[in-house]
This record gives C-alpha cells, structure tokens and sequence, in this order.
C-alpha cells in the first residue's frame, strides 16, 4: 500500500502560507512565505528571532526606529498601509510594561514603614507600594478609556476607537520603555529624578499626538492631554480600590 506521506507533503507548486501558485522562487510574491522554511525545528525558531531583532528593516527594529523619531507618523503608517513592517501594538505594550516594571522596581525607592505605625496603616503603605510598583498594569488596563475619549472629542475625524486604542498602545508602550531607560535617575538624582521620569511619558504623548491627531498643533496636544488625564484619574480610582480593599481583608 502506498504511503501517505507523500501526500501529506505541500506541493511544491504551491505556496503554504496562501496556497497561491508559486514560481520558482524562495519568497511567495503573494505573502511573502518563505518557501525554503517549511519545516520548524528549533534552530528555524532562534534563527527567525535572531534576524527580528537585529535586522535594520525587521519589524522590532523598524517599530522601534519609529516611535523614537516620528510616532504620530510611525502609528498612521501602522494603520493605513505598513502593518506587517511593525510589531503587533498589544505585544509590544505588554512586553515593555512587563520590562519597565522589572527595571523600576529595581530603581525606584522603597516606602519606608513607620516603626510605631498601627496594622491598618501598614497595610494601606503596602497597598500603596504594590500600586506603585504596578502602576504600568493599570494604565496598560484602562487604555481603552483614552481610545474612548479620543473618538469622543474628534467625531469628525475618520478614526475609529479601535485605531485610537492602536495609538495608545504603541504611544505608552514607547512611553514605559522610555521610563524604563530614565528609571537610574533615581538613584542619580533623587531629587529631581522622579519628577522627569514622571513627566518623560506626558511630554511623548504630546509630541506623538501633533503628528497623529488631525488639527493644529496646540488643539491636538490639548485633546491628547484631555484624554490622558481621564486616564490616569481611572488607574488612579482602580488603584485606590485596590488599597481600600486589601486594607478591608488585612
């Protein structure tokens, strides 16, 4: 009896990824598969990591390379035309949130706990440092408010709240990285350093918004601050429930 293996193969006339008609060639001219790479072995996955991370036009690299110089623009080009040039946005946020909360709680200062302070107090100060320490959870969480408040003030616009959350995603996650790498300022200036870093991600989402939002310059920094500060006044009602209640159970 025949085997079924042969079978089972893709036909080399075929591409995998789209079962279009292929040519002699190693990349499908319909979906860009790589024909020579159809089967996944280990070194297929650390050798495609490897060319993600380091290649000048990969998608890590080029998405990095955009919300660093133009991210108004880089997020329009995301959502128009280039989408498989750049990382997917919800990743990308989760990954660098995860990142700035382990490099900040590796600078930032530790609350200290009064030595005659009651039980009830302690707990509330240690509610207090666990929102501080997550405090990039809860702003990743309640980024659906700014999208909403985005499509609320600009109805005109052709934007969806879906695009507006795309926005939010790769603007913070820019943002939490760019915590992240000013996160040392604790230590090397305790004075003045938490201010900037505090400070770092509202002067990003102003200059990622004048290249983003429609309208002049001024009007668009205004809006973005607007729905930032709805925002940050959700995380910050979040966060304080979750002291309330961890200081009820204790």
């Amino acid at each position: 009896m025949p085997s079924n293996s042969a079978a089972d193969e893709p036909s080399a006339a075929t591409c995998v990824g789209c079962g279009g008609p292929l040519p002699a060639a190693r990349y499908c001219p319909r979906c860009g598969q790589d024909e020579r790479r159809r089967l996944i072995t280990w070194s297929t996955l650390v050798g495609d990591a490897a060319r993600n991370l380091v290649s000048l036009d990969g998608p890590v690299l080029h998405t990095l390379r955009g919300l660093a110089t133009t991210p108004g623009a880089a997020v329009r080009a995301y959502l128009d035309t280039e989408r498989r040039r750049y990382v997917s946005p919800f990743a990308f946020a989760l990954v660098a949130g995860a990142a700035a909360v382990a490099v900040e709680r590796r600078f930032a200062p530790a609350p200290t706990l009064p030595p005659d302070a009651s039980p009830r107090l302690r707990a509330a100060l240690r509610a207090q440092a666990l929102v501080v320490d997550y405090s990039h959870v809860l702003t990743f969480v309640s980024l659906p408010v700014l999208a909403l408040v985005l499509r609320a003030l600009l109805r005109r616009a052709p934007r969806t709240a879906a695009e507006h959350y795309v926005f939010g995603l790769f603007v913070f996650g820019a943002s939490f990285l760019l915590q992240a790498i000013l996160s040392p300022l604790y230590l090397l200036a305790p004075r003045i350093g938490p201010y900037v870093v505090q400070a770092a991600p509202v002067a990003y989402l102003s200059w990622a918004a004048v290249g983003y939002l429609p309208g002049r310059p001024f009007a668009a920094v205004g809006i973005a601050l607007v729905a930032d500060v709805a925002l940050y006044g959700v995380a910050t009602l979040a966060g304080l429930g979750f002291i309330l209640a961890y200081v009820h159970l204790s």
